[in-house]
């Protein structure tokens, strides 16, 4: 990675387990999504400007889907929702949520399957249903805290910006169809 990239082979500094630069990749996690969003002809894990771009790149190749939500607020009631398994690898239809008094959203039903998640807050339970581009986050970080960390921190970012509490978007460019443009 410093003969490829040109970096001091004393300069980059990692975790204890090796990962490296502002987003933590792993040397693997390095050759296969860091790319060079700032076009200086460098991948560099410690600039913020590619740093990010790497995420977008990795969240891009791991099925994100441009303009759909992350996550959607739910709730819950009766015995239901204590039986059955939470977490983000969980896999649910609508309906099955519905029949254990999870209590969601109109218009869920196209989406597919979807993850119940259950976040300990303070004064107790907070209940999500995490879609596809939840699960995208997990692939990233395996914590659905982490990911709901994400999710809520780029709608803060978004809504601080005017742009209202939507969701990261990602768009691949036209001329070499790697990322273009992270939006958030």
């Amino acid at each position: 990675m410093v003969r490829d990239e040109g970096l001091n082979p004393f300069g980059p500094r990692c975790s204890y387990a090796g990962a490296m630069g502002l987003c933590q990749f792993m040397p693997s996690s390095f050759h296969r999504w860091a790319v060079d969003f700032d076009g200086n002809g460098k991948r560099d894990l410690w600039n913020p400007v590619d740093a990010i771009g790497s995420v977008a790149n990795y969240f891009a190749s791991h099925g994100w889907r441009k303009g759909e939500p992350v996550a959607v607020h739910a709730s819950a009631s009766g015995s239901g929702a204590g039986a059955i398994k939470m977490g983000y690898d969980t896999s649910y239809s609508p309906a099955a949520l519905r029949r254990n008094g999870i209590n969601m959203t109109t218009g869920l039903d196209g989406r597919g399957r979807i993850s119940l998640i259950r976040l300990d807050v303070a004064g107790g339970y907070q209940y999500w249903l995490g879609l596809k581009n939840f699960y995208v986050i997990t692939r990233y970080n395996h914590s659905s805290y982490y990911a709901m960390v994400v999710y809520q921190l780029a709608r803060a970012l978004r809504s601080r910006r005017g742009l209202g509490g939507g969701w990261v978007s990602l768009e691949p460019s036209r001329d070499t169809g790697s990322l273009g443009r992270v939006d958030i």
